[in-house]
């Protein structure tokens, strides 16, 4: 048997106001692709298909053409809402719609209801369980004691009645990597021991926080940070209860994103790419219309910032006696020298300093 894992597809994510609506149907095509190489028996969607829980309309319309495009295989898609979802938008109709092969996870309730899918002589109980908060499950089991995240993820597993003699795969959206997103909303990913495969999403590099449990991966990068490392299909394999195992197949995106670091001269001379571009510019003077004039080299250019080339050391904070001494001249000059890297220049400073003279003349 094979199962196809996706995960944070953030469907109608704008970057910096930027729609990427081309680049989503891209990626999404190419998930399709994948899925008919594959012929997986189902698709598992681990969350946040959609960048917010009031998505637009043609988000909708995408989402609902992706969905259609896999059931209309013969494929079943098995999917629950994540932290950027709203629960109750993403289940409307999916009772009726399990009847053609579509599962959505209800609002939890503390009811749940593995979804069985058969592929030859192997049989999974799927488990779906959607992107919960403490006091949604101290909302329902009111006599446990629930004092955060990984209390409610434990008596959400505890209350599912799991046969452990059956192959049991669980899709869920919670973090589990303690160390990248802090301690609030942690759990423990050992709680989901029971499960033979768990299908996590909400975080966006695809990696193990335990055996068994992995994150897939969001199929685009949505953000700087996570250019490192390439997005994937994760395709699990099911010999039999002991043999489940998984690949990845990779994703090539419409537009690659990725920061440039140079003077302008050199950035406007290395050629023109349509990839997300972060400008970084090493000039130590304001270069005149810079923005406007690297867009013809960089179309999809999403910031500019300038920064020295040799760096330095963040010389911490001041205290509150100490900016009470200094003029608003000697702020603002120490705060462009932290900021740039260098004295500003004196021209600049007899600018600013007329500019604070007028200012100060103003409030008498």
């Amino acid at each position: 048997m094979k199962l196809i894992h996706l995960a944070d597809l953030h469907i109608g994510k704008r970057l910096k106001e930027v729609s990427l609506y081309d680049d989503q149907k891209h990626i999404l095509d190419q998930i399709l692709g994948i899925i008919d190489d594959e012929k997986p028996a189902a698709v598992m969607i681990a969350g946040d298909v959609y960048d917010r829980t009031m998505p637009a309309g043609e988000a909708v319309t995408m989402l609902d053409d992706f969905l259609y495009d896999i059931i209309s295989r013969d494929i079943a898609v098995l999917m629950i809402s994540g932290n950027h979802d709203s629960a109750e938008r993403v289940a409307f109709g999916s009772r009726f719609m399990s009847r053609s092969g579509l599962h959505i996870s209800p609002v939890y309730s503390g009811e749940i209801t593995p979804v069985t899918i058969t592929d030859g002589d192997i049989s999974a109980d799927i488990w779906l369980l959607p992107f919960i908060r403490p006091y949604s499950v101290k909302k329902v089991f009111t006599e446990e004691e629930i004092n955060g995240y990984n209390d409610a993820a434990a008596a959400a597993v505890d209350k599912m009645d799991i046969d452990p003699d059956r192959i049991n795969i669980l899709v869920a959206h919670q973090n589990c990597i303690m160390q990248t997103i802090g301690t609030l909303d942690y759990v423990d990913p050992a709680l989901f021991g029971k499960f033979d495969y768990t299908a996590l999403g909400h975080i966006h590099k695809p990696q193990d926080p335990a055996k068994n449990v992995r994150y897939c991966g969001s199929p685009l990068h949505y953000s700087l940070p996570e250019t490192p490392y390439d997005t994937s299909v994760t395709v699990v394999e099911i010999g039999s209860k002991d043999d489940i195992s998984y690949r990845l197949v990779p994703l090539r995106p419409l537009h690659e994103m990725r920061d440039v670091t140079g003077t302008f001269e050199e950035l406007i001379d290395s050629g023109t790419s349509e990839d997300y571009i972060y400008v970084k510019l090493t000039d130590k003077e304001p270069v005149p219309y810079a923005g406007n004039r690297l867009r013809n080299v960089f179309p999809n250019m999403m910031e500019l910032r300038y920064i020295n080339a040799e760096g330095g050391a963040d010389e911490g904070y001041v205290s509150l006696d100490e900016i009470g001494k200094k003029t608003d001249e000697e702020m603002f000059s120490e705060f462009f020298s932290k900021v740039n890297k260098y004295d500003i220049p004196a021209e600049y400073a007899e600018v600013i300093g007329e500019i604070f003279r007028e200012i100060r003349e103003e409030d008498v």
